[in-house]
């Protein structure tokens, strides 16, 4: 009896330990996926995946699925999936016996991929991964810009937008299927489709879109996102890729006496470096259209604290220092700056200060500076979207430039500040190029933040960067 007792009590202690035992599981850090790209035609049937041996977990084919892009929707077996378009598949994953999905784990993919985002959850995790289904040989064009004449006073809209494209764009522009609409007429929720009747005419002071149909080259397929710049003086650009063509419209005001008054415009300047002497005139481009010219001859540099003589052409720009630097425009024949003309000047460093001294044929345009330490030549890194997560935690994700400016770059440098305009309250922190997304912890909840992110590399005392991207916004979450 006594050693029943015993026996019994011995259990009843095991019993805590046994469980506590059980209850601890080892976590699985990073899972690869090995899968091909889709194709145009394939089947929207179960994704053929494998996965290597000591992932730890298995890959539950009759609970993945084809989904619409950005929404909870299966699309059936029977579709076949079509060039130029976005798919999401749903891959279901199940952790071995003993193992867990860690919160942080990460997720590879041998396919090329638009993005991917895991959601782990224990035993579970669902993968979800954006496809942009292309053909096979083609080169996606990602960005274009174009330079259109803002139209004169009075003219019909039978006269087509006055276009042109860059050499090597890859793209043209297809004036037949372009024309004009009245923002009046537009729908403000929807992208307009009806163009003006060619009876119609355009009036100084009016609001006007332009309708631009530019169509891709052969090789070559618009993304699904691609970023369309105008030179022009456009109040905005919008644009919506179709694959083999993309439509995009800039909405403008017709300016009055537009046949002889310059009312706006602007310069790009680009910074001198270091030891850069002062016989080197400003590099200054003046866009297309713009109806005045640069002139170096009457161009150059000053000191900034000393306007009254122009540098001599043995002086050399040191880093760090400030100069200004002198801009001289001349209209064209028949064109006259406007008195308060005010020009903007596009530069990717900082300027300290712009000043504009309009004198009817000419303009001259101060703008003062401090000569960089930081060189900008990397190509820019663009913010796609930011998904906030709980406990004061965003992930922002981006896109790449190309393979070759992708080799000179070291980090990702992404700024966030609750201050728009990055002056205060800065965070900084950096992120691995070769990836897409980067995960930013220890935010306040509940807060506004502005983001913006660029490429960045230092190589002794030289600072190599891109443009800053857009800024983007995004709120945390209250818990």
């Amino acid at each position: 009896m006594k050693r029943f007792v015993c026996l019994l009590l011995c259990l009843v202690m095991l019993i805590p330990a046994a469980g506590s035992l059980a209850a601890s599981t080892i976590p699985i850090t990073k899972v690869s996926i090995s899968m091909d790209a889709p194709k145009p035609g394939d089947k929207a049937t179960t994704p053929a995946v494998s996965l290597p041996s000591g992932s730890h977990c298995k890959y539950i084919a009759d609970k993945s699925l084809w989904l619409e892009p950005y929404e909870p929707v299966a699309i059936p077996e029977s579709t076949s999936l079509q060039a130029g378009k976005l798919y999401r598949v749903e891959l279901y994953l199940e952790a071995d016996s003993m193992y867990d999905f860690s919160d942080n784990m990460k997720v590879e993919c041998t396919a090329p991929y638009w993005e991917l985002d895991a959601e782990p959850e224990g035993g579970t995790c669902k993968v979800y991964i954006i496809f942009y289904v292309t053909e096979a040989g083609v080169k996606l064009l990602s960005s274009a810009s174009l330079a259109l004449a803002l139209p004169e006073d009075e003219i019909p809209a039978s006269e087509k937008p006055a276009v042109t494209m860059p050499s090597g764009a890859h793209c043209k522009y297809v004036p037949d299927k372009s024309g004009w609409i009245d923002e009046a007429t537009m729908k403000k929720d929807e992208f307009p489709t009806d163009t003006m009747p060619s009876s119609a005419v355009l009036r100084a002071g009016k609001t006007y879109t332009a309708f631009i149909y530019l169509e891709a080259s052969e090789g070559y397929r618009f993304d699904v996102f691609p970023e369309i710049s105008c030179t022009s003086k456009a109040k905005s650009v919008e644009s919506l890729s179709k694959y083999t063509y993309c439509l995009v419209y800039a909405t403008f005001t017709m300016p009055k006496d537009a046949a002889r008054l310059i009312t706006g415009g602007s310069v790009s300047l680009n910074l001198p470096q270091n030891q850069t002497t002062a016989a080197q005139k400003p590099d200054v481009t003046v866009p297309s259209g713009a109806h005045y010219k640069y002139v170096p001859g009457k161009s150059g540099w000053y000191r900034s604290n000393d306007s009254s003589a122009m540098l001599p052409s043995s002086a050399v720009l040191k880093a760090s220092k400030s100069y200004t630097a002198l801009i001289y425009l001349r209209a064209d024949d028949g064109y006259v700056f406007s008195p308060d003309i005010r020009i903007k000047v596009q530069c990717a460093s900082e300027v300290k200060k712009v000043v504009t001294v309009p004198k009817k044929n000419c303009c001259l345009v101060y703008v003062t500076f401090v000569v960089p330490k930081v060189i900008i030549s990397l190509k820019p890194f663009t913010i796609r979207r930011i998904k906030v997560l709980k406990k004061g935690k965003a992930t922002v994700y981006w896109k790449r430039p190309g393979k070759k400016s992708l080799k000179k770059t070291r980090k990702v440098q992404i700024q966030i500040s609750t201050d728009k305009t990055f002056k205060s309250k800065v965070i900084t922190r950096y992120g691995n190029p070769k990836k897409l997304s980067q995960t930013i912890r220890h935010l306040k909840k509940g807060t506004m933040y502005y983001i913006r992110i660029r490429a960045y590399r230092k190589t002794g005392s030289l600072l190599y960067v891109s443009r800053w991207s857009a800024v983007k916004k995004f709120k945390t979450k209250k818990k």
